[in-house]
């Protein structure tokens, strides 16, 4: 409650002209098979097949990678509805196109690469990642945190595309975060929500905010 602003990853705005494939369907690319599968996994995640087939398929992957009924950016809603109840200012680190860039480069075709990787997974397998995944969480241990989050989502892709790619998704934006954080934490404090691979590593933002003469604690 000293807090002026929270700083969520994603400004709060609409962001459904963002998730969805303009003028397309993923009807005409996937299996009878596959897209049974889609039908299978958008009933789990409360979604309607109509939508699910709309849906870019990179962004249709990460939500069905989740063995848990997928509800996008959950703990954010609840900090800003906290930071509402509270009349304190919600600004997004990025905006849903920024956010949304790195990924959306990728070509229609390695977008369904990786869609296809998540449909080829069993239950019992996206369920073991997933605990795998809150296992790390629950020691707190950030490093750990990062390295198996790009370890599980760099084998949904080819080795190189992946290599490209986690440059762009982790150490461009870790460097943009840092200087927004910067700039506004001159006049306010700041509670900062932002996904926990994002804070390790030597171009972590534990690590940059440290260099640009903030105490870590």
């Amino acid at each position: 409650s000293t807090s002026d602003l929270l700083l969520v990853e994603i400004t709060p705005d609409n962001h459904s002209q963002n998730l969805f494939m303009k003028n397309h369907s993923l009807i005409s690319d996937l299996t009878e098979n596959e897209l049974n599968q889609v039908k299978k996994l958008s009933e789990f995640h409360v979604m309607y097949f109509e939508n699910a087939i709309r849906m870019k398929p990179w962004l249709l992957a990460i939500i069905f990678d989740s063995p848990k009924p997928h509800t996008e950016f959950n703990q954010d809603y609840l900090l800003m509805a906290m930071a509402e109840d509270l009349d304190k200012e919600v600004l997004g680190i990025e905006s849903s196109q920024e956010h949304f860039a790195t990924m959306d480069s990728l070509s229609l075709d390695e977008q369904l690469i990786m869609l296809r990787a998540v449909l080829k997974k069993t239950e019992k397998e996206r369920l073991s990642e997933y605990n795998l995944l809150m296992k790390d969480y629950l020691s707190a241990d950030v490093d750990q945190i990062r390295h198996t989050d790009e370890r599980l989502t760099g084998k949904l892709l080819p080795e190189a595309l992946w290599a490209k790619i986690k440059v762009q998704l982790m150490d461009e934006r870790n460097k943009k975060m840092v200087a927004r954080i910067k700039e506004l934490s001159k006049d306010k404090q700041l509670f900062i929500a932002v996904g926990a691979s994002h804070l390790a590593g030597q171009d972590g933002l534990l690590n940059q905010l440290r260099q640009s003469g903030f105490k870590i604690s």
